[in-house]
C-alpha cells in the first residue's frame, strides 16, 4: 500500500482493536440472495441463485495487493490517512451481471473503511420464458484492521456488514441484514506471497415471504492464494482456490434441503499503472458443486470479473 505512516498503532491497542473486531462477531455467516415467494426463496432450482455474487472475489475474499505495488519479499506500506480509493468492479457471467462501485478510506493508520454500492442485473426463468431484473443489490460497509506479524508476514481482519437494500421479490438482494467476519494471514517467500483467509456470513434477522418466515442461512468462506510479481514490482499474477459453504435454511422453523457447497479456481492479474492506477482481470472457474436439492442442477457458470481503482 502506498503513502506514509502516521501515527502507527502499538502492538498492545492493535492487538485490543483486533479483539473488538471479533467481540462484535457472536453471530457469524452469509450471503443467501432471494427470488420470488418463499419456496425459491430457500430452496431455488440453480445454485447460481445463491451464489451468484461470488464472495471470494469481494472484499472478503481480496488477496490485498493494496494500493500500490508493493516491493517483492515486503509486506505493504501503511496509507496516509485520509488517501482514498475509488473504482469499478464487475463481475460478468451469463445469468448475472454485477457492477460494483467500491470506495476506500484510510480512516486511521492500518485501519480502513470500504463502501460497495453493487448494480445488480440477473435473468430469471417465468412461465413464459426469461426476463431480465435489474437494480440497486445489497450494500456493503467494511472495516478492515491490519497488524504486522514480522518481517515478512501481516494479518488483516474484516468486519463487513451488508445492508438489505436489494429488492429480495426480484432476487436483487437477501433482504436481511447480514454481518461478516474474516481473517487474512499474507505471508512472503522470497519473490512469492501467499494469502490464506478464513471468514463467516451470518444474517441478523429473519426474512418475511408469502406469509412464511424465513430464516437465511450461513455461510463459510475460505481462500488459498500464491502470487508472483512479474515485470518488476507493477505487473502481479496469482492463482487463487476459494469457495463456500451455505448451511440450510428454515422455512417457518423446518429445515430446507438446499445447502451448498463450491470450490473455484481463479487465476487473476493486476496490473500497477502510474499515479495510482490499477488494473485488474480475473476468471471464476468452477471446479466443484454440490447443491442438496432434489432436481437441481450441481453446475455453475463461469464469472469473468474485470477491475479499475484509482487512489488519490
Amino acid at each position: 500500500m502506498s503513502g506514509y505512516p502516521l501515527y502507527p498503532l502499538s502492538k498492545k491497542r492493535r492487538h485490543s482493536m483486533g479483539a473488538l473486531v471479533f467481540s462484535l462477531c457472536l453471530l457469524l455467516a452469509p450471503s443467501v440472495f432471494a427470488g420470488q415467494g418463499a419456496a425459491y426463496l430457500v430452496s431455488p432450482s440453480e445454485p447460481d441463485a445463491i451464489a451468484y455474487k461470488p464472495l471470494y472475489l469481494s472484499v472478503l475474499t481480496s488477496t490485498e495487493l493494496g494500493l500500490s505495488p508493493p516491493l517483492a519479499g515486503s509486506i505493504a506500506q501503511t496509507p496516509a490517512v485520509g488517501r482514498f480509493t475509488i473504482g469499478s468492479d464487475n463481475y460478468l457471467s451469463g445469468k448475472v451481471r454485477i457492477f460494483d462501485l467500491p470506495v476506500t478510506a484510510a480512516i486511521y493508520p492500518d485501519l480502513y473503511v470500504q463502501l460497495n454500492l453493487p448494480w445488480v442485473s440477473r435473468d430469471v426463468k417465468t412461465a413464459s420464458g426469461t426476463s431480465s431484473k435489474s437494480g440497486l443489490g445489497d450494500i456493503d460497509l467494511s472495516l478492515k484492521l491490519r497488524m504486522d506479524l514480522g518481517e515478512s508476514t501481516e494479518t488483516y481482519y474484516l468486519l463487513d456488514a451488508r445492508l438489505p437494500t436489494g429488492d429480495k421479490d426480484q432476487g436483487l438482494g437477501s433482504g436481511s441484514y447480514d454481518i461478516s467476519v474474516a481473517q487474512k494471514l499474507v505471508t512472503w517467500f522470497g519473490a512469492y506471497r501467499s494469502t490464506f483467509m478464513a471468514g463467516v456470513t451470518a444474517p441478523l434477522s429473519h426474512v418475511t415471504v408469502v406469509d412464511s418466515t424465513v430464516k437465511l442461512s450461513p455461510t463459510v468462506s475460505y481462500m488459498a492464494a500464491a502470487e508472483r510479481s512479474l515485470l518488476k514490482p507493477n505487473l502481479w499474477f496469482g492463482i487463487k482456490m476459494a469457495g463456500e459453504h451455505v448451511f440450510n435454511s428454515r422455512l417457518d422453523g423446518v429445515y430446507q434441503p438446499n445447502g451448498l457447497t463450491t470450490v473455484d479456481v481463479i487465476p487473476e492479474t493486476t496490473y500497477y499503472l502510474a499515479n495510482g492506477l490499477r488494473l485488474r482481470g480475473a476468471l471464476l472457474l468452477p471446479v466443484y458443486t454440490s447443491y442438496v436439492l432434489p432436481g437441481a442442477e450441481n453446475s455453475r457458470g463461469v464469472v469473468v470479473n474485470l477491475g479499475v481503482s484509482k487512489t488519490f
